[in-house]
């Protein structure tokens, strides 16, 4: 039953949750789901396996501290998990300064995938000059609409906890708990750019796109899936 449910989960935020996303932000058709696949991971990246390779040393520390059976399971644990996000691209945090002072700084990983993202050919110029000229009110909304986040990453368990986006993002601290450091990188980014005007966003940002009964039944399933993920503690 449980199986179920997450799979529901799962195929409702990646199914229905970027098309709503587009209209809630007024964003152009798609863009939701290509600036999210440049937010995840990039170890494909010449531009980041060269920033990798500036921190071999911490990476390679990592991957003994992983192994290494002399110390506790927690920091063994928080070591792997570390090792991976830095193997993908993903922005890392640890309560653990040892942990911590080995990760990439996350203003690099950022950084490297907005450069990804306005550097990207394939990416509509309409969909890039949507973000530059409104990505203060796109974080503001993935701030605003945290979901339970059931993706799961390789072979590892489901994520447990609530990212922005509707839940939708595989960047998890990225846009989970480090959200507000995320904008805060994404300031200084575009600070001295020169940036499209914003647009206006719609009217409704939420109930009131599709008929009653769509709308009803999208809240119910949202509203359905945050409580049994809650009674459950996941």
């Amino acid at each position: 039953m449980m199986k179920q449910i997450l799979n529901e989960w799962k195929k409702f935020i990646l199914k229905e949750g970027p098309t709503r996303q587009d209209q809630e932000l007024g964003a152009p058709a798609g863009w939701f789901s290509v600036w999210n696949d440049h937010m995840g991971v990039i170890d494909f990246l010449p531009e980041y396996q060269t920033l990798l390779a500036q921190f071999k040393t911490e990476y390679d520390n990592l991957a003994r501290m992983a192994m290494d059976k002399n110390l506790p399971k927690e920091d063994m644990a928080a070591a792997a998990k570390a090792y991976s996000s830095m193997t993908s691209g993903f922005a890392y945090y640890s309560a653990n300064p040892k942990i911590e002072s080995l990760a990439i700084p996350m203003e690099d990983v950022v950084n490297t995938k907005l450069d990804f993202y306005f550097n990207d050919p394939n990416v509509p110029q309409e969909h890039k000059d949507f973000f530059s000229g409104n990505y203060e009110r796109i974080m503001d909304y993935g701030k605003n609409t945290k979901m339970p986040n059931r993706l799961q990453r390789g072979t590892g368990p489901s994520y447990s906890g609530n990212t922005g986006f509707k839940g939708s993002v595989s960047d998890f601290y990225m846009f989970g708990d480090g959200i507000d450091q995320t904008r805060a990188i994404m300031d200084d980014y575009f600070s001295g750019k020169t940036r499209p005007d914003p647009t206006e966003p719609p009217e409704d940002l939420g109930i009131g796109k599709g008929s009653d009964e769509f709308e009803a039944a999208q809240k119910s399933k949202v509203d359905f899936y945050t409580r049994f993920f809650q009674d459950r503690g996941l």
